[in-house]
């Protein structure tokens, strides 16, 4: 049997990380270990290059070395796929297929920081029809001070209001980072929250956090519990932060202003954050 480029490369990188045992990875992805065995071997002696499938057609053409050049800075520059470099190289004009970029990635080990979400979760996408009819905020651990940041991020547009870093998770700190996405920009309708407590007090009466946001007119929604995919654009943001950030960024701003001027969204049909959010 035949099996894809993608396919190999997945199964041997998931064995050499230990983290699946070989035999459900081989039983999940219908591979004999034997075979598995092999590709790794092979993988050790000579790279990815000993992975690829031999075509028994035509020889393929030869990549110009000048497109190759191009799409070396580019990917330094923008650390995208090939998906999407492929999209923004075809809008300059360039004629190239997504698999001549891959083999170029491949060639010059280039990694995309693409996050990992559990294929057995299914997802259910809804979208707000204006900028400012919903707002999702949430805080995570930011790795790269020790401290904790929170972020306010659009529905429609998925452009990113505020985020800030502070020293504790306390609904203070929320109303402080709130108050100024506000200032930003403009007073959402509503505000989407997980349940917790800086959010919304154990008890069943509204806490500071949804009295705060009563006095300004604005709908405090409370996400289901154990459920975080109904806060998933929030999350989904602080994977790309914590994926994306790196020497191109001297602060926590000029991510933000990368991720929403300059960066396009595949699930915006390769548009960028302020395209949506400005209209």
């Amino acid at each position: 049997m035949a099996y894809s480029f993608k396919k190999k490369r997945y199964c041997v990188r998931q064995a050499m990380l230990g983290i699946t045992p070989i035999r459900e990875l081989c039983r999940n992805r219908k591979v004999p270990k034997t075979t598995l065995y092999r590709w790794i071997e092979d993988y050790k002696k000579d790279g990815w290059k000993a992975l690829e499938n031999k075509s028994s057609g035509a020889p393929e053409l030869e990549i110009n070395p000048q497109f190759e050049e191009l799409v070396v800075n580019f990917w330094k520059e923008n650390k995208y796929g090939s998906g999407k470099t492929w999209f923004l190289l075809k809008k300059q004009g360039y004629t190239v297929s997504q698999r001549q970029i891959q083999k170029i990635f491949n060639k010059h080990s280039f990694k995309t920081n693409r996050r990992k979400r559990p294929s057995q979760i299914k997802y259910t996408r809804y979208e707000r029809s204006k900028p400012n009819e919903l707002w999702h905020t949430d805080w995570s651990n930011c790795p790269f001070t020790g401290k904790n940041i929170i972020a306010f991020i659009d529905d429609h547009s998925r452009y990113l209001i505020h985020a800030e870093i502070f020293e504790h998770q306390t609904t203070e700190n929320t109303l402080i980072a709130f108050e100024k996405a506000i200032r930003k920009t403009t007073i959402p309708a509503q505000i989407l929250t997980d349940n917790g407590t800086q959010f919304t007090p154990a008890r069943t009466e509204a806490g500071p956090f949804t009295k705060w946001c009563e006095e300004r007119g604005i709908k405090h929604i409370l996400g289901r519990v154990h459920h975080p995919q109904t806060n998933g654009k929030i999350e989904r943001w602080f994977g790309t932060y914590k994926t994306e950030f790196d020497e191109r960024f001297e602060t926590l701003d000029a991510f933000l202003t990368f991720y929403n001027e300059i960066r396009i969204h595949q699930s915006l049909e390769y548009k960028k954050p302020i395209d949506k959010f400005s209209h």
